[in-house]
């Protein structure tokens, strides 16, 4: 259906200013003329208004802010018009107002009329956050559109994917939001109507959103309101009354190979229950036999020591008014972004006697919390110990966070592979990129941050240099045993859209689908070797790419992949949590 509508104008008036005496002539006059004195532009870039005026002397303007352009900005006396556009779209979500002025006269008899210029948001929200019920029902957003536009069309954004972070339910097969309609209600005043399902889950839920209309043929320039919340409460928690089997510990598997690389698994939101009848050994067994899928840790596995220990949450759920033995907290909205605590964590882990007696594994394991909730999301907790080695592999400790994920089949697999292996184990950057980050440049802090961490270690997998000779992964990429990878210096990573350089065009630590590249599993490898030698480790280039030789070995153009990707995107468009680092307590 299509809308015809007029952009409607509240009229101000806009003052003359002039000065006069008994004993002198009046000074020359400036005046708008116009009889709609409000001068109100489109948000668009290159909007434009006409700026209609009489003047009794010769004019010039004066203080035009640079987010205007005007022509002309001079001229003679008698009736004038000069013409004001914007620079640049309104991409705020708030109306921006421009003042200037318009000059005639010299000295005591120089006059002035301000004129002033708004340019509205696309769109004005009444508000940011809505609830519903746990049983559901319709939710009306209603929204102001600003745009004088004959026909807009506007689209609902669900950034992270709205609708699979409230496909939480059993039947991954049903929507649980539904977007009903987006239709105007007056010229301006328009509603999203959108279906909620009822919630069959034990915790809240929340998705975000927002509209967004695009002002070109292509697409290319957009306008989006703030983001819009709409959360519905759950059916409720259990609550747990027997701890006796909390902090109990188990092994898993025993390395055959060096001194062991330990690995401890817990997790998060599971109530007493759930270890009586199974469920949470169910979980564990899970992320065990998702650790040595991948290369290079599936061709590591006789190195590494697994444990798991048994934590009791009070509630099974997350939320206000719900508790977990780990502190594990979502942050919400459009975030995939997650927090833990930390110390608790580490209290559990160290609960394994093997690892209470020997500092350096300690030091140097690798904590996977399984929470017991089913949205996409997912961190990890990086620490280091601030201090450049020698060997160039940095020390530290870290906690991947992976909820069970339920929106995909694998999902959960995915996750645990970039936070906790890659992230995690291989102290890896993430290798995608946010356009709206722009360029990292050489003069900011988070360069500076960057150069730094990579001193400790940490980040192998990306650089600053776009010339791949000059890149931390030159030898492999000169490597013919590697030229199936296509190993260069693609731009984008570190979440930065320009100046940063990942190996590869896809990976593990860019969409979530493919495997580890060759400069991921060489940092991999080498952190596997000096925590198997308890530090008392010499790399060797030639070991490593004969230890590595199932990932060259290969007839296919993506030797990296774990599992064929169906998509060069991140899986569901929507990176994971930016990696925590800390500096290790000591």
């Amino acid at each position: 259906m299509r809308f015809t509508f007029k952009f409607l104008l509240a009229p101000v008036v806009i003052l003359g200013l002039f000065s006069c005496s008994k004993d002198n002539p009046p000074s020359p006059e400036i005046t708008i003329t116009d009889t709609n004195t409000q001068y109100t532009v489109d948000y668009t870039k290159n909007s434009s208004v006409t700026v209609s005026f009489k003047s009794a002397t010769s004019w010039s303007l004066n203080n035009v802010p640079k987010e205007l352009t005007v022509s002309p900005t001079s001229g003679g006396s008698g009736n004038q018009k000069i013409t004001v556009k914007t620079v640049s779209g309104n991409e705020t979500n708030d109306s921006k107002s421009y003042t200037f002025q318009i000059i005639g006269g010299e000295g005591t008899d120089r006059v002035q009329s301000s004129v002033k210029i708004t340019q509205p948001s696309a769109f004005t929200l009444s508000n940011k956050s809505y609830s519903i019920g746990q049983k559901g029902g319709q939710v009306q957003v209603p929204f102001v559109y600003n745009g004088t536009d004959d026909d807009p069309k506007i689209y609902v954004s669900y950034d992270g994917n709205f609708e699979k972070m409230w496909d939480r339910s059993s039947n991954n097969n049903t929507k649980q939001v539904e977007l009903v309609s987006v239709e105007p209600i007056t010229r301006s005043n328009w509603t999203a109507t959108f279906k909620i399902l009822e919630n069959t889950e034990k915790g809240d839920r929340e998705g975000t959103f927002c509209f967004t209309v695009y002002k070109d043929e292509a697409g290319e320039e957009k306008y989006s309101s703030n983001y819009i919340t709409i959360k519905q409460t759950g059916v409720g928690a259990n609550t747990s009354t027997d701890y006796s089997q909390d902090g109990k510990t188990f092994v898993m598997q025993t390395h055959t190979k060096g001194s062991g690389i330990p690995i401890v698994l817990l997790g998060d939101g599971f109530v007493d229950k759930d270890i009586d009848n199974g469920n949470y050994k169910k979980k564990i067994d899970r992320a065990f036999a998702a650790l040595f899928v991948v290369e290079p840790v599936k061709s590591l596995k006789e190195y590494f020591d697994v444990y798991y220990v048994n934590v009791v949450s009070k509630n099974d759920a997350y939320g206000d008014g719900y508790e977990t033995a780990l502190g594990v907290k979502f942050e919400g909205g459009h975030s995939t972004g997650i927090s833990c605590d930390d110390d608790a964590v580490a209290e559990y882990a160290m609960k394994v006697d093997a690892l209470a007696k020997n500092e350096f594994k300690v030091d140097n394991m690798l904590m996977i919390v399984t929470i017991n909730d089913n949205r996409y999301a997912g961190t990890c907790v990086i620490y280091n110990d601030g201090i450049a080695h020698s060997d160039g592999v940095t020390r530290g400790y870290s906690i991947a966070l992976v909820p069970l994920d339920t929106s995909s089949e694998d999902g959960y697999e995915h996750t645990l592979w970039h936070e906790a292996l890659g992230h995690g184990f291989g102290k890896l950057a993430d290798e995608y990129a946010y356009e709206e980050n722009g360029t990292l440049e050489e003069t900011s802090s988070e360069y500076r941050y960057l150069k730094q961490a990579q001193k400790f270690g940490l980040y192998a997998n990306v650089t600053v240099e776009s010339d791949v000779t000059k890149s931390p992964w030159a030898r492999l990429a000169a490597d013919s045993h590697y030229s199936a990878e296509k190993l260069g210096c693609y731009e984008g990573a570190y979440t930065y859209f320009g100046g940063v350089y990942r190996p590869t065009d896809t990976s593990i630590m860019r969409n979530n689908t493919d495997g580890f590249n060759a400069p991921s599993r060489e940092m991999i490898y080498r952190r596997a070797m000096m925590i198997a030698n308890d530090g008392e480790f010499t790399y060797n280039y030639d070991d490593f790419v004969a230890f590595d030789k199932p990932s060259w070995d290969s007839s296919t153009s993506s030797s990296t992949r774990a599992v064929d990707s169906k998509t060069d995107k991140f899986r569901f468009n929507l990176p994971l949590g930016k990696p925590v680092v800390k500096v290790m307590k000591k």
